[in-house]
């Protein structure tokens, strides 16, 4: 959503950054986690000085795989207050994650579920079709895209993801969600 520039000029980065978190926040609630990203990232750059901001704004990256640009929102928050024991635990998190097989589909897949856990099954499609493009065998990880497709409210691509063949710890519930897909 882009506010009109004379609302941008009259109110200031005070009353718009508050705004946007807020959108963030519904974004979430509806399930559009690259909403949510896109607002929660421009509060944080009109309200460089508040901690609570680049945090969360750092998690949303982190959930979207981007650890890189976590690790940047930590440090940010860091800088603020160098004791902020979130801003701590977002910074140990997004550097396991980047140091930690970084293009592993098996790392790209476990945070995607974080995403889908969050109610950002948006957020974790990426993670999610790079690890099927890695490993097209892999009928867990082809569950999980159509389960994050589904969070995101797109049924066909959940249903093309979902058309397993294989046996797998997980198939029933992969087989109930396609049902259910209609």
């Amino acid at each position: 959503m882009q506010f009109p520039h004379w609302i941008r000029l009259a109110l200031g980065a005070a009353v718009v950054a508050p705004a946007r978190l807020k959108l963030a926040e519904t974004c979430l609630r509806q399930g559009n986690g690259a909403g949510a990203l896109a607002e929660a990232v421009r509060a944080a750059d009109l309200l460089p000085k508040d901690a609570d901001a680049q945090l969360k704004a750092g998690a949303l990256r982190l959930a979207a795989g981007r650890a890189q640009n976590a690790l940047a929102r930590a440090d940010k928050a860091l800088a603020i207050n160098p004791r902020h024991v979130d801003a701590l635990v977002l910074r140990a998190n997004a550097q396991a994650a980047k140091a930690e097989l970084p293009d592993h589909p098996a790392v790209n897949d476990t945070l995607a579920l974080v995403s889908i856990r969050k109610q950002l099954g948006s957020l974790g499609i990426p993670l999610l079709r790079l690890a099927v493009e890695q490993r097209p065998g892999e009928p867990v990880f082809h569950y999980h895209l159509g389960l994050a497709y589904s969070k995101a409210g797109d049924k066909a691509a959940a249903r093309q993801a979902l058309k397993l063949k294989a046996d797998f710890e997980g198939a029933g519930d992969a087989r109930k969600l396609l049902r259910s897909l209609g």
